[in-house]
């Protein structure tokens, strides 16, 4: 397997910090070496385009004979891909890439927004919430506030997005998470009439196991403990695309299934999503930087390369994960769109602001 990272040595615990703080220790002098967006380029705040809110696309194909229940795409009728939450880590270009400029020059919390025909609105994680905003503390971590670079703007939280759309937080019916780290958990609370989809071992370890420095600042509970509405899951399902398998989930259409892809927490999943133009991969923290996925060259900035060894819990597994990604890449690339959940790059291609629109949703968004 050719892998990004070194070392095939399962991490199985944070309990204490040997290595890892040596890593933290200097991370505070790389900022100054690298320069990070919050010191060389403050993050502007510009109004995110979220209008106009979509296309429908092109007509469903056909299912493969025999198969009933394939799913063509139909329910999903728009997907929105929304920035929730926006990072100026420590160690700037080390962290990025030295290739990036303007708004790519940063990490996001890539939220996917899925209007579909009969199951009202899906949020596929949710990013920073309006708490977390307002009360930073003690709701996130001081340690990734300050490593992490974390802006604080509400009007980049999921639910002002959903309302700027037009819709309401009742009309967000499901949440698919792909994991429940702090970025990507922190709007649950907004939404609270939604069922809460996850994998239970995520579940497990955010509620019980939440062990040494790294456990304990990742998972939140004061994010997540007001009434939650969880639909728990076990590993298992049907073959997907070179994958063991995907769960379908209750309440929702075969068009959004659950992709185990364990290593970078305990129950970590992505979430893929068939629309009308083909697959959409939300890969979560599988990966982190696009240069991840290319499956000739494989390649990662080196700060965020220790970042992701240092969030791990299990390097065998992540390593495999993201081989089997970039041979997804490689051989269905034109039908299945892949993406993490903090590439700004990633996220401006699938807005097409690359190409100068200011479309936000698309119901295929892998052109």
């Amino acid at each position: 397997m050719t892998g990004v990272d070194e070392g095939r040595r399962p991490v199985r615990s944070h309990g204490g910090l040997p290595r890892r703080a040596v890593l933290l220790a200097g991370a505070a002098g790389l900022a100054g070496l690298a320069g990070g967006c919050a010191t060389l380029e403050p993050a502007p705040r510009v109004p995110l385009p979220l209008a106009p809110p979509g296309t429908d696309g092109p007509p469903p194909g056909e299912s493969r004979p025999g198969a009933a229940a394939e799913p063509t795409g139909a329910d999903v009728v728009r997907v929105h891909h929304l920035g929730c939450g926006t990072m100026c880590p420590v160690g700037g270009r080390l962290m990025y890439g030295p290739d990036r400029a303007g708004e790519t020059r940063r990490l996001v919390c890539h939220c996917l927004l899925l209007e579909t025909a009969a199951h009202g609105l899906v949020l596929v994680d949710t990013g920073l919430g309006l708490r977390d905003v307002r009360q930073p503390r003690p709701r996130l971590s001081p340690f990734f506030l300050g490593l992490d670079g974390i802006q604080l703007r509400e009007e980049e939280t999921a639910l002002r997005q959903v309302e700027r759309l037009g819709f309401s937080a009742r009309d967000v019916r499901h949440l698919v998470m792909t994991h429940l780290d702090f970025d990507h958990a922190g709007g649950i609370e907004d939404f609270p009439d939604a069922t809460v989809h996850v994998l239970g071992a995520e579940l497990e370890a955010a509620r019980r196991d939440r062990q040494g420095f790294i456990g304990r600042n990742r998972y939140r509970p004061l994010q997540w403990d007001e009434g939650v509405r969880w639909r728990p899951y076990d590993v298992g399902g049907e073959p997907w695309f070179g994958f063991a398998s995907v769960r379908d989930l209750d309440g929702l259409p075969p068009e959004i299934l659950l992709l185990p892809l364990v290593g970078h927490t305990r129950g970590h999943c992505g979430v893929a999503v068939r629309t009308r133009a083909g697959w959409l991969l939300h890969a979560g923290d599988a990966y982190f930087h696009q240069a991840e996925m290319d499956p000739a060259a494989p390649s990662c900035p080196p700060g965020l390369r220790a970042y992701q060894r240092m969030m791990e819990v299990d390097r065998e597994a992540r390593l495999a994960n993201q081989a089997r990604l970039r041979e997804l890449v490689r051989a269905r690339g034109g039908e299945v769109a892949v993406f993490s959940g903090h590439d700004a790059a990633e996220l401006a291609a699938l807005r097409g602001e690359r190409a100068g629109t200011a479309a936000v949703g698309s119901s295929g968004g892998a052109t």
